[in-house]
């Protein structure tokens, strides 16, 4: 009863606004990305602007760019969508309002978002909303202003978007097993199983997808 189940709250209804952080991702990019951060690795930002595409044909450039965000994880480096300018204000302004929270309400919001449901309030609806999946609590660290900004898990447990479940019982009678717990592999949990155990209960319901998306913003 203590749920928003309105489209207010980002839990259902995600934005990309100030106060969030789009990473390049793929399937492969969000497992990987998980385990190297439930084994306490940490992770500089940058900007894909930064990633040479000179001798890149223009076809091949979303295979090249996914490719080298791939490999540069080995390297501990993410890579964001967003223009190097505005990456930069946008880790600044996160940075501080979950400083903020943190201070201030002695609670973690910082939160990676890995995988999300587009969904339809029905079949008709031209509005599409989009539901964050696991919630990965991280903080994002600055040590001087030369290493820049990185990113750590905090110091708690993953979960699911327990209030997009609800949603889901309440409104359109879907009931979704196998996510409590978790599924887990051998670092941290299993992102694909959880993934394919959303696909699989949506899959029959027009305009829904679940993408491989991820988003780093305030929960």
């Amino acid at each position: 009863r203590l749920l928003d189940l309105s489209l207010r709250n980002k839990l259902l209804n995600f934005k990309d606004n100030r106060l969030s952080i789009p990473l390049q991702s793929s399937e492969i990019i969000l497992s990987k990305l998980e385990d190297a951060l439930a084994n306490q690795e940490g992770f500089l930002f940058k900007s894909i602007e930064s990633i040479a595409l000179k001798e890149v044909q223009r076809e091949n450039e979303k295979n090249y760019i996914d490719h080298y965000v791939d490999e540069c994880l080995a390297r501990k480096i993410l890579f964001s969508p967003l223009e190097s300018s505005v990456l930069e204000k946008r880790l600044i302004e996160v940075y501080r309002a979950s400083k903020t929270a943190l201070e201030e309400g002695g609670a973690n919001t910082l939160f990676l978002a890995v995988g999300f449901l587009e969904w339809k309030e029905s079949e008709r609806s031209k509005r599409i909303f989009k539901a964050p999946l696991l919630l990965i609590p991280v903080q994002i660290t600055r040590e001087t202003a030369k290493t820049g900004y990185k990113l750590f898990m905090y110091d708690d447990e993953p979960r699911f978007n327990s209030t997009l479940l609800q949603l889901l019982r309440q409104d359109f009678d879907l009931d979704i097993l196998g996510l409590n717990p978790l599924p887990t592999d051998d670092a941290g949990v299993d992102v694909n199983q959880i993934l394919h155990i959303i696909r699989k209960a949506v899959v029959s319901i027009p305009g829904w997808e679940v993408k491989t998306e991820a988003a780093i913003g305030q929960f």
